[in-house]
Order: structure tokens, then C-alpha cells, then sequence
């Protein structure tokens, strides 16, 4: 008996359409823990008020370092232009 393409491309699709559904049913369900939630109060307010100014504290930090490398920059680039082609090449 000889299979014809139509009669392949429709076992193919059957196969490979029962993949999926049969790896999945040997997984575990993912475990459904409720968020750990974080108890009002002061403590609390300043723990979220002393992480808010370290990220601006980094936040400056990180300008700084920009502007810094940006200045550089600028000035390498000022110093390349203003020197003869015969230096550069070295």
C-alpha cells in the first residue's frame, strides 16, 4: 500500500500536533504561591525612601560619568583635527 503526499502531509499534521499536548502533560503545574507582601509601616517608608535617593545618588553618579567622557571625547576629537595628517598616522 502506497501513501499518497496528502496522506503524508495529514500524518505529518496529526504527529506534530500531538507533540505539544504530550510533552506538557509531563510537566508540573507551575506552583500558584501568593506574593510575599511587605507589612505597612515605618520601617517600611524608609526602606523605600533610602533606596529612591541611592538610585538618584547612582543617577548622578552616572551623569557625571557621562559628562566627563563626553568632555573627552570632545577634546580628542578637537585635538585630531587640529593636528597635521602626518602625525595622525603614526
Amino acid at each position: 500500500m502506497r501513501f499518497c503526499p496528502l496522506s503524508w502531509m495529514v500524518l505529518c499534521f496529526v504527529v506534530t500536533a500531538t507533540l505539544p499536548s504530550v510533552s506538557q502533560s509531563n510537566t508540573p503545574p507551575f506552583p500558584q504561591n501568593p506574593p510575599l507582601q511587605q507589612k505597612p509601616g515605618p520601617e517600611n517608608e524608609s526602606r523605600v525612601r533610602m533606596e529612591r535617593e541611592m538610585a538618584k545618588k547612582a543617577n548622578r553618579a552616572r551623569q557625571a560619568d557621562l559628562k566627563r567622557d563626553t568632555e573627552k571625547l570632545l577634546k580628542l576629537a578637537t585635538e585630531q583635527k587640529v593636528l597635521p595628517a602626518s602625525v595622525r598616522a603614526m
